[in-house]
């Protein structure tokens, strides 16, 4: 299906007033035009706009960003960006960072990959995992005589 060619992107935007002289387009790096909103009802309050986009990079400019009191950048449900900045810089298929959460799946990982990034410094200390550590589920070591 289409799914499988774009990705959906939507754009929310709340005015503040002025709606028509707030727009917004999206360009590919190459700096190609591929998506552009504006509105013509000067009393608008809301817009909502969804456009489907190959896979790539894009950038996103909103114009006259005085007259929006919010407006979201969204795919398939996961917040891109909100209410930030004037330009921002996305990927498609978008997708989000890992979680900083810690998983108990993420643990061992940690020792696979010595390259993760600085978040290993999130992950609970060995004190408060379950099991503190491998002598818990082993017979106490017998010593040679």
């Amino acid at each position: 299906g289409p799914s499988e060619t774009c990705s959906w992107i939507e754009i929310k935007v709340v005015y503040d007033c002025c709606a028509y002289l707030v727009s917004w387009f999206i360009e590919d790096m190459p700096g190609n035009e591929v998506a552009y909103r504006s509105v013509d009802n000067f009393d608008a309050k809301t817009d909502r706009h969804a456009v489907c986009l190959p896979r790539g990079s894009y950038r996103f400019r909103m114009n006259g960003s005085s007259f929006v009191r919010r407006y979201r950048v969204s795919s398939g449900g996961m917040l891109i960006e909100k209410n930030q900045e004037d330009v921002i810089f996305f990927g498609l298929p978008y997708s989000q960072a890992p979680s900083e959460q810690p998983t108990s799946s993420s643990v061992p990982s940690i020792t696979l990959r010595p390259t993760a990034r600085p978040t290993v410094s999130h992950l609970p200390t060995k004190s408060s995992e379950p099991t503190k550590s491998p002598l818990d589920s082993t017979p106490f070591p017998t010593f040679p005589t």
